[in-house]
C-alpha cells in the first residue's frame, strides 16, 4: 500500500508555505516519497496561487497564527459591553507528524487485518470437537444395546413367572417361554458385541486421548463458564459475536482501504507536482492531503479497536470452549471404559446362558430312582399290611420281620440315592433353573438337608412296635435308618395355621431335640417326627 521510510526527517515537512522558490534541500528530503528529483533546469515561477491543498515545501513550519479554533473563546468587558474574542487555535500536527501516525496505524492495521485471526483458535478447537464427536458411540451400537436391554427384561419376566408358580400346573409353558427368552438374549448379545468390535473401542480411546492432549490445559472454566454448559453453547456465543462484529468490521475496513488509496493517489499527485510543478499545479488544487490522512488514521484506529474489542469478547468464550471440550473428552473416555467393561460382562453372560441351554439338568436319574422308590414302597406297604393281618407263629414272625427289615433297608437306600441325585441339582435350581424348585421344593428350603418331605415313618418302624412316652408328653417310637440302629422318632403335634408346617416342625424340634439329624413332616396328620440316635431319658 503506502511505504514509509523512517529515515526521512518528516518533522521538516510542512504544507502551506508562502515560499514558492525552489529549495536546494527539496530533492533530498523528499527522495523517499517521490520519483527522482526534477532536472536542475526546471523553471519554477516566482509565485503561484496558493491552492486549497497546500503544497509541500522543505525546511519551513506551518504558520498557525491565521488559524482559529471556534470552540475556544475569550470574553472581555469594555465600557460595560461584552466583547467576545476568539482564543488562538491549538497547534495542528505537522505533515511529518501526520505521516508518522499514519505509518504507526498502518502497521497495526496490517497485523489486525491478517486473515481472521480472532477466530483461528476457535476453528482449531471446533475441529477437535468435531473429531471428538466422531468418536462417540455410534447409533448402531446404542440401538443394539437397547435391544439387549429389552431382551434381558423379557428374560427376567419369564424367570419371575416360573418362580411365582406354586405348583407344576403351567410349568412347562413357562419354561418354554423362558428358554425362548434366553435365545433372544444370546442373539442380542452377539449383535451388540459385533457392533462394538466394528467400533473398535481401543483405537477410539487412543484417538480421544490424543485429541484431549491438543487442548489448552485449564483447571477451571472462565467466568463465562457459568453461562455455558456445553461446547455447543460456547461455540454459538463465539459465532454470534463474530456475526455481530462482521458488518461493522467490513464497513470500517472499507473506509480504511478507501483512505489509503486516496492518500496514495494524493501523494502521487504531489510527487508529480514537484517533478513538473508548472504543468501539474492545477491538478493538485483541491486536494486536502492532511485531512485525508487524519481521517484515514482515525478509520484505521477504529478498525483496530473494533477487531481488538471483538477478540476481547471472544477470548473468554475460547477459554471456556477449551474447558468444555476437554471435559467432553474426559466423559467420553469414561464412557468408552464403561463400554469395555460391559463388553466383558456381556461375554460372560452369553457364556453362562449358552451353558444353561446346552447343559439342562438331567432328570432321568432322579425320575428312575423315584419310580424304583415308588415300586419298593408299594411292596413294603403290602408286606406290612400282610404282617399286621395274619396270625403267625414266633418263627414265622421272625422271618416276616427280617423280610420287612430288608425291604425297609432297600427303601432307605433309594431315599439316599434320591437325595444324592437331587443334591446335584441344587445349584442349578437356585441359580439358572428355578423350575426345579417347583418340582422338588426341598431344594429351595434352607433346612433341605434336615427336612425329609418324601419320608414316611412307617418306612422306618416295624409293625407292632409300641410307642413310649418321653418327657411326659411326647410319644416316641423306636426304629432304624439304614445301618443306624436304634434311632428314635419323637412325635410333635403341628397346628393348621398360617405358618408353614415345615417351619413349625423345625422350630419345635431343632432346639428341643439335641442330635436330631432328620425331620419327617406328616402334613396329612399334622405331625412331625424328629429323628435322633441319642435320646436322653
Amino acid at each position: 500500500i503506502l511505504k514509509f521510510d523512517p529515515e526521512v526527517n518528516l518533522d521538516t515537512l510542512s504544507i502551506g508555505s508562502n515560499d514558492t522558490s525552489p529549495s536546494q534541500n527539496a530533492p533530498s528530503s523528499l527522495s523517499q516519497l517521490t520519483s527522482p528529483s526534477p532536472p536542475p533546469s526546471l523553471n519554477i515561477p516566482a509565485s503561484i496561487p496558493s491552492p486549497s491543498v497546500k503544497h509541500v515545501s522543505v525546511a519551513t513550519e506551518v504558520d498557525f497564527t491565521d488559524f482559529k479554533d471556534p470552540s475556544e473563546t475569550v470574553t472581555t468587558e469594555t465600557d460595560n459591553e461584552e466583547t467576545v474574542v476568539e482564543a488562538p487555535p491549538l497547534p495542528q500536527p505537522t505533515f511529518g507528524e501526520l505521516l508518522k501516525d499514519l505509518y504507526k496505524e498502518l502497521d497495526a492495521y496490517s497485523q489486525y487485518s491478517k486473515g481472521d485471526g480472532d477466530c483461528t483458535e476457535y476453528l482449531e478447537v471446533k475441529d477437535i470437537y468435531t473429531r471428538v464427536l466422531q468418536c462417540e458411540i455410534t447409533r448402531s451400537v446404542l440401538d443394539k444395546q437397547q435391544q439387549f436391554k429389552n431382551a434381558k427384561m423379557n428374560l427376567e419376566v419369564a424367570t419371575s413367572t416360573i418362580k411365582g408358580l406354586s405348583s407344576c400346573k403351567g410349568l412347562d409353558d413357562a419354561v418354554e417361554k423362558r428358554d425362548e427368552a434366553i435365545e433372544k438374549v444370546v442373539t442380542a448379545i452377539n449383535e451388540y458385541l459385533h457392533e462394538l468390535d466394528n467400533f473398535n473401542l481401543g483405537d477410539v480411546r487412543k484417538c480421544v486421548s490424543e485429541l484431549q492432549d491438543g487442548l489448552r490445559t485449564t483447571s477451571s472454566p472462565s467466568t463465562s463458564a457459568t453461562t455455558f454448559t456445553t461446547p455447543e453453547e460456547a461455540m454459538k456465543a463465539i459465532i454470534d459475536s463474530q456475526q455481530q462484529s462482521r458488518d461493522g468490521k467490513h464497513s470500517k475496513n472499507t473506509q480504511c482501504i478507501a483512505g489509503i488509496e486516496t492518500i496514495s493517489r494524493q501523494l502521487a499527485g504531489i510527487a508529480d507536482c514537484i517533478r513538473n510543478f508548472a504543468e501539474e499545479r492545477e491538478r493538485c488544487e483541491g486536494e486536502d492531503v492532511e485531512g485525508t490522512i487524519a481521517k484515514t488514521v482515525e478509520h484505521l484506529r477504529e478498525y483496530c479497536s473494533h477487531v481488538a474489542c471483538t477478540r476481547d469478547t471472544i477470548q473468554p468464550h475460547i477459554v471456556t470452549l477449551h474447558y468444555l471440550v476437554k471435559e467432553k473428552c474426559r466423559k467420553l473416555l469414561t464412557d468408552l471404559e464403561t463400554y469395555q467393561n460391559e463388553k466383558t460382562a456381556k461375554e460372560d453372560l452369553r457364556r453362562n446362558l449358552t451353558m444353561v441351554m446346552d447343559q439342562k439338568p438331567d432328570l432321568t436319574v432322579v425320575r428312575e430312582i423315584q419310580a424304583d422308590l415308588k415300586k419298593k414302597k408299594r411292596e413294603l406297604r403290602v408286606a406290612i399290611a400282610t404282617a399286621e393281618l395274619e396270625d403267625m407263629s414266633d418263627s414265622e414272625d421272625d422271618t416276616v420281620a427280617r423280610d420287612l427289615h430288608d425291604l425297609m433297608k432297600n427303601v432307605h437306600k433309594l431315599y439316599q440315592d434320591e437325595e444324592d441325585a437331587l443334591e446335584k441339582l441344587r445349584e442349578s435350581a437356585q441359580s439358572t433353573h428355578p423350575e426345579l424348585l417347583i418340582q422338588y421344593p426341598q431344594l429351595g428350603h434352607r433346612h433341605s438337608n434336615l427336612v425329609k418331605n418324601t419320608w414316611d415313618i412307617n418306612d422306618f418302624v416295624l409293625p407292632h412296635t409300641k410307642a413310649f412316652i418321653w418327657q411326659g408328653t411326647k410319644n416316641v417310637r423306636e426304629g432304624f435308618v439304614g445301618d443306624r440302629k436304634p434311632v428314635y422318632f419323637v412325635e410333635h403335634l403341628l397346628s393348621d395355621g398360617q405358618e408353614c408346617l415345615v417351619d413349625q416342625a423345625i422350630k419345635s424340634i431343632v432346639d428341643d431335640l439335641p442330635g436330631c439329624f432328620a425331620i419327617i413332616v406328616d402334613k396329612k396328620n399334622l405331625k412331625a417326627y424328629g429323628i435322633t440316635e441319642d435320646l436322653m431319658m
